[in-house]
This record gives structure tokens, sequence and C-alpha cells, in this order.
């Protein structure tokens, strides 16, 4: 399946407003977990993370998924690798314009496409 630029760019866009609308309801009302590693993570990075997943699968089912809640998808694919981090639900309460941030990356072969 060969998709035009535009298609992933609207895919981003849409990753981003997607995990934005699972944050959102968390805004000031989280709990902070750590992971074994000591890092911290939320119910909403968990929920954002799943519903970007859940997008791309859709889409693009062959396309290598890494993502820092729940690691990589296993697939025999060497078309796009889909890097995701919905970095803000860990941070709702730090002082920022836009409470939601997210931290995406379209690999083609090893070049990155897009970055949202």
């Amino acid at each position: 399946m060969t998709e035009k630029p535009n298609e992933l760019l609207s895919l981003a866009l849409a990753l981003a407003q997607a995990a934005e609308a699972q944050i959102m309801p968390y805004y000031h009302k989280h709990t902070v977990h750590l992971k074994p590693d000591g890092s911290e993570v939320t119910e909403a990075d968990r929920q954002a993370e799943m519903i970007m997943r859940g997008m791309i699968s859709e889409r693009y089912s062959n396309d290598t998924i890494l993502g820092e809640e729940f690691g990589r998808t296993h697939t025999s694919s060497n078309r796009h690798q889909w890097v995701i981090d919905p970095r803000e639900g860990t941070t709702l309460t730090s002082p920022c314009l836009r409470p939601c941030a997210h931290t995406g990356i379209s690999l083609h072969p090893g070049i990155a496409k897009y970055a949202f």
C-alpha cells in the first residue's frame, strides 16, 4: 500500500488530537505511578498511547509501533515505524500554554517523515 504524504500527515494530526482528547479529562486530576525503572506514568499516558496505537494499526496494520508504555509491536514489515509517547500525561500540572504535547514520528526505512 502506497500512501500519499498528506495521508500520513493527516493521520499524525488525528493521532495528536485523539491523544489530547484522552488526556484532557485528567487535567489536574491525575495520579502518578512509578514504573519499575522509576519513571512516572499515569492512566492518561496509557490511554493516550493505546488510542494512538489503535488508530495506527487500523490504518496501517503492517507498520511497527514503538511506544513508551507498551513497547514495540512485532511485525515483519519494513514499511513505517511509528515512535509514540504522549508525554504530557505525567506533567499536566506544569505551567504551559497547551497542556497536551505528543511525541510521535513516522520512520520509513530509517528516515524521519513526520514528527508531532
